[in-house]
């Protein structure tokens, strides 16, 4: 398999992933020709932010029949919006309906099929995310992020399939091609669009499943945390302006995509900041490598080990000081380097994004249950230390097993088993690791 890590056997033919650069052809004035003013369109979650803005902008390019399915009905400033569309003279049906539902959807055709022109086209933009990690999820919460885009989805295929469609357009997302801390269950039913898209292809349907990153000032970036921004700002991703979107969005239908990613990324901040994913040959066509990537604020652990021992210590905590503030969104004169971070309000995500910012910083893999367990700067400082000492190659997994077994006891690593509830998949498996290395 090499340094692969997502690998298919199709046919007896081998085939690996890959995220590349892909071209849309986008014109001045791209939606005009899109939408036939003499076909009905319909839109899921059309009450939300995006599903509003995705009317708006049909009816504003000759889209003359509408209709806006969702759960909860339109709120105060959708209705506002609605009644604008109809005075300009756009036939708008908000209809109130749950698209996970089969019957609910078969009696919306139903309409369309006795009252309105032949249905033309569908945006599954329905959707709702809840957050959490793995753990922490029960199989209603799960199942209650699926339903819509799954089971609505599959919904809307089988009952749509035998109608002559010029598309059929799944909104999906950036998770589920390249994961989302604490959104495993958004990640896998916006996974099931993409394949859902192939599979419509493979058949001879109209399909396309566009995996968005966020929307500027619409949908799920007005709900996330000021922190969750933050980490998404240092990830290297920003936001979509919504008519940059809708263009994309006509690209797709015209040029017949079956799947795109529409990621506004900086692939080498990414990068840096997830050197895990970083390092992946899913991305590597992506990634521009500079190069010399060390530079005046980066170490090497044959630099560190190198230096004066003083030296070296006063380096490690001046950069570790300000590698931590900057994660936990702190300045650095406020944080003491003898208090334990976890006094400080570091989590599991924090303390891998920590994690990874000294890997990338200077090539040293730390354990994770190392930071979990609370240390302070200095602590770390001195966890450091050990690590590029102990090997020549202290990065290695080797190095980290040893490593583990000395700076953790029996005692100290079960104590960490009281943060389960609070720990994602992969920080379980590494603290279970090394619990089994000291047992």
């Amino acid at each position: 398999m090499g340094n692969e890590d997502q690998v298919a056997f199709r046919q007896g033919v081998r085939h690996v992933a890959r995220l590349r650069p892909a071209s849309l052809q986008t014109a001045p004035a791209p939606v005009a020709t899109v939408f036939n003013p003499d076909g009905t369109y319909l839109i899921t979650g059309g009450f939300g932010d995006l599903g509003m803005y995705v009317a708006q902008s049909m009816a504003r390019a000759g889209a003359r029949h509408l209709i806006l399915m969702g759960r909860r009905g339109a709120s105060a400033s959708a209705d506002v919006q609605i009644k604008k569309m109809q005075e300009a003279g756009v036939k708008v049906i908000p209809y109130l309906g749950d698209v996970a539902r089969r019957e609910d959807v078969a009696a919306l055709l139903t309409q369309i099929d006795g009252s309105m022109p032949p249905l033309r086209g569908i945006i599954h933009a329905a959707g709702v995310w809840e957050g959490g990690v793995i753990l922490q999820q029960d199989w209603e919460r799960f199942e209650g992020v699926l339903a819509p885009k799954v089971q609505g989805a599959w919904n809307l295929h089988e009952l749509t399939r035998s109608m002559v469609l010029d598309f059929f357009v799944c909104f999906s997302s950036g998770a589920s091609i390249l994961g989302a801390a604490g959104l495993s269950d958004y990640a896998a039913a916006n996974a099931f669009l993409d394949a859902l898209a192939h599979y419509r292809q493979a058949i001879g349907l109209k399909a396309a499943s566009i995996n968005w990153g966020p929307w500027a000032d619409l949908g799920m970036v007005r709900s996330v945390t000021d922190l969750d921004a933050s980490r998404w700002s240092e990830h290297g991703m920003s936001t979509i302006p919504p008519d940059e979107a809708m263009k994309a969005l006509a690209a797709v239908i015209r040029q017949g995509t079956v799947q795109v990613s529409v990621l506004p990324m900086n692939w080498v901040q990414l990068q840096s900041a997830i050197p895990s994913l970083g390092r992946s040959p899913f991305l590597k066509e992506l990634i521009a490598m500079e190069p010399e990537k060390a530079g005046k604020d980066t170490f090497s652990p044959e630099l560190l080990r190198a230096m004066d021992p003083v030296q070296r210590r006063q380096t490690l905590t001046g950069k570790l000081q300000s590698e931590a503030a900057r994660v936990l969104r702190l300045p650095p004169a406020e944080l003491d380097v003898m208090r334990p971070l976890n006094q400080f309000g570091l989590d599991s995500l924090m303390a891998l994004e920590l994690k990874n910012r000294m890997q990338s910083q200077w090539g040293i893999i730390v354990p994770l249950v190392s930071i979990l367990s609370g240390p302070s700067v200095t602590g770390l400082v001195s966890i450091l230390e050990t690590l590029v000492d102990a090997a020549e190659e202290p990065s290695d997994s080797a190095s980290e097993d040893r490593f583990a077994r000395n700076v953790m006891d029996s005692k100290s690593a079960h104590q960490l088993l009281d943060q389960l509830p609070q720990l994602s998949d992969d920080e379980v498996d590494s603290l279970l690791k090394q619990m089994a290395d000291l047992s």
